[in-house]
C-alpha cells in the first residue's frame, strides 16, 4: 500500500533453528534420494533471479552465487541447480521453462501490487504461480511454497494509515477484497476503533491463509505430489525494517502504541498460520514451522553462530535505500550491486574485526536473510524432511 512504501518488495524474513554441522542434522548435503524436479512457489527469499539476482548477499564470483534456502533443500534432493521461471526483462515477465522456480520477490497470496488495479492474474500473485506450474508437476517431484509475509506488510501498512476517513476507507477497501463487505463494515462498526480494526485485520489474516491453503491443495496436493512442503509466515515485527516502523510509532504516540500494534501484528500472523495449518490437515504436506523457530534463535543467536541479528549487513549507497527507513534494500540496484562479499570484506564496519563479518549477520538488508541465515533455513527443513523419512 501507498501508506507503507517499505512494504512494496517485502517478504517474509526468516530466521529458524537449525544444528550445526553433521548429516544428523540436515546439512549434509550429498544426496540421499533423488527427485526428478524441485518446484518452487512464493516470494522474495525463494526467488532464485527473477529480476537478474537474488534478494541477499552478492557472490563475488557471479558464477557461484550463494544458495538461498530452498536451494539448500534441492541440493539434497540431487538437484544442483534452480533458475527462474519468469524473468523480468524491465517491462514484463518472460517465461523460462526450462526452470523450476517460478517465485517472484514481492509475491502476495492476495496481490496488491497495484493499488489502482489489483490483480491474481500476474506472477507476484502466488496462487497464480502455482496455476502456472501445476501443468509441470509430477507426483516424484518436491515442491516448496511460502506466502503471507508481504500480506502481513500490506495489512499493517493499510491499518497504521488508517487515521483518517481517507485511510479507513482504503483500510476496508483492503479488508473488502478477501472478506464480504457486509462483514468487513459489520466487525468495524459504524465507529471504527484500532480493536474493530485490529479485530478486522484477523479476519482478513485468516482468510489470506485460507486462501494460500486452498491454491496448494488445488494445484499441487490434487495432482498426486507426494511431496509437499509449506513454510508459514515467521514474525515480521523483528526485522531490521519493521524495527525502525516500530520505534517511528514509539516516537509519534509513545511506547505503548509501540507494542499495542507490534502485538496486533503477531496476533495477524498467528491468525493467518493457524488458518494455514487448519487448511493444510489431513493433508500430506509438511508444514514448516518458520514462526516458532524463528523465535528460537531471536533469543539464542549465538547459538546458531550470529553475532547480529538487528542490523542488515548490506552497506548503505547512495540510491540503495529504503525511503522510508534509510536503510539499506535489496529493491534497490545500487543496493544490490554495493552488497558484494567482496567490497564488503575489504570494507570492515565499525564494530567488527574480520573480513569475513558479514558472514555471521542475519539479516542482509533490511528484510532478506544473508546467505548464512539461508543456510540454517535450508538444514532446518532437510532435519524435518529427514526425520519424515523424504531423505
Amino acid at each position: 500500500m501507498k501508506q507503507w512504501k517499505w512494504a512494496v518488495v517485502a517478504t517474509s524474513c526468516a530466521i529458524v533453528l537449525a544444528g550445526c554441522g553433521g548429516a544428523s542434522d540436515g546439512s549434509d548435503t550429498t544426496p540421499k534420494t533423488v527427485a526428478p524436479s524441485v518446484k518452487v512457489f512464493g516470494d522474495s527469499i525463494m526467488d532464485s533471479g527473477t529480476f537478474g539476482y537474488k534478494f541477499t548477499i552478492q557472490s563475488a564470483d557471479a558464477s557461484k552465487p550463494f544458495l538461498i534456502f530452498p536451494e539448500v533443500v534441492a541440493a539434497n534432493f540431487g538437484v544442483s541447480n534452480l533458475c527462474a521461471f519468469f524473468r523480468f526483462n524491465g517491462t514484463t515477465f518472460v517465461p523460462n521453462t526450462s526452470c523450476t522456480s517460478f517465485a517472484v520477490g514481492g509475491g502476495r497470496v492476495n496481490n496488491l501490487t497495484n493499488t489502482s488495479a489489483p490483480s491474481n492474474a500476474v506472477p507476484f500473485s502466488i496462487p497464480y504461480q502455482m496455476s502456472v506450474g501445476a501443468a509441470t508437476l509430477s507426483a516424484s517431484d518436491l515442491v516448496i511454497v511460502d506466502g503471507g509475509g508481504n500480506d502481513l506488510a500490506d495489512l499493517t501498512g493499510a491499518y497504521l494509515g488508517a487515521t483518517t476517513p481517507a485511510g479507513i476507507a482504503t483500510y476496508m477497501n483492503l479488508l473488502g477484497t478477501l472478506l464480504p463487505p457486509a462483514t468487513v463494515s459489520a466487525i468495524i462498526g459504524s465507529t471504527p476503533t484500532a480493536t474493530s480494526m485490529g479485530t478486522a485485520a484477523g479476519a482478513y489474516a485468516q482468510a489470506v491463509g485460507q486462501t494460500l491453503a486452498a491454491a496448494v491443495k488445488t494445484n499441487i496436493v490434487a495432482k498426486g505430489v507426494n511431496k509437499v512442503v509449506v513454510v508459514n509466515s515467521p514474525d515480521i515485527t523483528v526485522t531490521p525494517r519493521f524495527m525502525a516502523v516500530l520505534s517511528a510509532v514509539a516516537a509519534a504516540g509513545g511506547t505503548a502504541q509501540r507494542d499495542a500494534v507490534q502485538a496486533a501484528v503477531r496476533a495477524w500472523t498467528a491468525a493467518f498460520n493457524g488458518a494455514l495449518a487448519q487448511g493444510l490437515a489431513g493433508t500430506n504436506v509438511q508444514l514448516y514451522d518458520l514462526n516458532t523457530e524463528g523465535g528460537k534463535i531471536s533469543a539464542t543467536p549465538a547459538q546458531f553462530a550470529l553475532t547480529n541479528i538487528t542490523t542488515p549487513a548490506c552497506p548503505k549507497v547512495a540510491g540503495g535505500l529504503d525511503s522510508t527507513t534509510g536503510q539499506a534494500s535489496l529493491s534497490q540496484p545500487a543496493t544490490v550491486v554495493a552488497c558484494n562479499s567482496a567490497s564488503m570484506s575489504a570494507n570492515i564496519p565499525v564494530g567488527e574485526t574480520a573480513a569475513d563479518w558479514w558472514t555471521r549477520y542475519a539479516y542482509s538488508d533490511n528484510f532478506h536473510p544473508t546467505p548464512a541465515l539461508h543456510k540454517l533455513i535450508g538444514q532446518s527443513i532437510n532435519l524435518q524432511l529427514a526425520k519424515a523419512g523424504w531423505l
